[in-house]
């Protein structure tokens, strides 16, 4: 089973801890950058709040427990995101936000959705990429008005059935 965004948190929390302003780019390169990054390290555990440390730790118990696949996928991500422009990121991190603040039910149904969704073929995910990107063209009303329809030829399939 994956832990979806734990893992995400934990890459994060790995970096940050792992380098100096959870950049790679800032970690020293002389000599005494093991010494550096720990004296870093330690200043920045010392900064949590008790309730940090104690999530940092269960972070890294989920992280010891995943299968070395499963780490390489997520620190394949993790240098990807890394890579990212700031406004991507910033995308991204918003998106995310909304995510969270979900009812469980709605995030539920969107886990769903989007497995349903890998599960189909790459030529049928391209084309409902292409829809997607077409209707962010639209107008906001445009876009109701088609998904109105849509619900309208739905339930006119359902009553052809039930005839």
């Amino acid at each position: 089973m994956r832990a979806p965004i734990l893992n995400v948190v934990l890459l994060f929390t790995l970096a940050v801890f792992s380098v100096p302003n959870g950049n790679a780019e800032d970690a020293p390169t002389t000599s005494t950058s093991s010494e550096s990054i720990l004296t870093n390290s330690q200043k920045k555990w010392d900064s949590l709040s008790e309730a940090e440390k104690n999530q940092v730790r269960e972070n890294y118990k989920t992280w010891k427990a995943l299968p070395e696949s499963r780490k390489s996928e997520l620190r394949s991500r993790y240098r990807s995101f890394q890579s990212m422009d700031p406004e991507k990121k910033q995308r991204i991190r918003e998106r995310h936000q909304r995510f969270k603040n979900l009812p469980p039910e709605k995030q539920e149904a969107l886990k769903e959705r989007f497995q349903a969704f890998k599960k189909l073929p790459p030529e049928e995910r391209q084309k409902r990429r292409e829809k997607l990107r077409e209707r962010r063209k639209m107008r906001r009303q445009d876009r109701k008005d088609i998904r109105r329809e849509k619900r309208e030829q739905r339930r006119e399939r359902r009553k052809s059935w039930r005839r």
